[in-house]
């Protein structure tokens, strides 16, 4: 790999750190580790997981809830009191969110777009809450998102809905909801960590789609139906 290409992926594995949107910071514990094994890996990730907000977000929230940016207040992110603080800003307050914008509103408060750091922890995040919602291990999930993203990238109907049916099968019926919404979060979740950039609910001069998956100069367009 090139050195611009270096940097280009070591920005987007590691970058992305704000508290106000202009001025963003890498993760120095995966970044030095990277330097020091000459491979992208999940590094802060591997130092704990964050089962309690796993099963906070798998009982309150829609996966789909965390595949693109919110848009917040002050209030949300400050969760000064345990017993109140919603999962967005537990999210943020232990790394898993940042801001990514800050903009100032009629009333002079402030609002802000947060959103996932970065790769690291977007794909790791992400593969953890789906392997608990399909009460998989990690490693079948991992196994299972490379043969999401062949079956794409090769155009294979069968394949495809054979490895998605692997994800699905299992998710318990007690926390399935009836919504179209919802089997389109996991749908987009799985493409996310199959490899995927995905523009979700995507708008354009011919109307709107569900989403757009992207991969390097291909795209292919999603429309899900319930």
């Amino acid at each position: 790999m090139q050195q611009k290409q270096i940097k280009l992926q070591s920005k987007k594995w590691y970058n992305g750190y704000s508290w106000d949107g202009k001025t963003f910071a890498y993760n120095p514990f995966s970044t030095l580790l990277f330097f020091k094994n000459k491979r992208f890996n999940e590094y802060w990730f591997e130092t704990g997981t964050p089962t309690f907000l796993i099963k906070q977000i798998e009982k309150e929230e829609e996966l789909k809830t965390y595949i693109e940016p919110q848009a917040v207040s002050t209030d949300i992110l400050r969760g000064a009191d345990d017993d109140l603080i919603e999962t967005t800003g537990m999210l943020f307050q232990t790394g898993y969110l940042t801001v990514k914008k800050e903009e100032i509103g009629e009333d002079m408060r402030a609002e802000y777009t947060i959103d996932f750091p970065n790769m690291e922890v977007k794909n790791a995040f992400l593969t953890r809450l789906l392997a608990r919602y399909a009460k998989k291990t990690q490693k079948d999930v991992q196994s299972v998102r490379g043969e999401v993203y062949s079956s794409l990238r090769n155009k294979d109907e069968e394949k495809l809905k054979e490895s998605l049916t692997k994800i699905y099968a299992n998710i318990p019926y007690d926390i399935l909801k009836k919504e179209e919404s919802y089997y389109e979060g996991l749908f987009l979740t799985t493409a996310i960590v199959s490899g995927f950039e995905v523009d979700g609910e995507a708008h354009t001069d011919k109307g709107r789609i569900d989403a757009a998956l992207k991969k390097g100069k291909e795209a292919i367009v999603v429309e899900i139906k319930y």
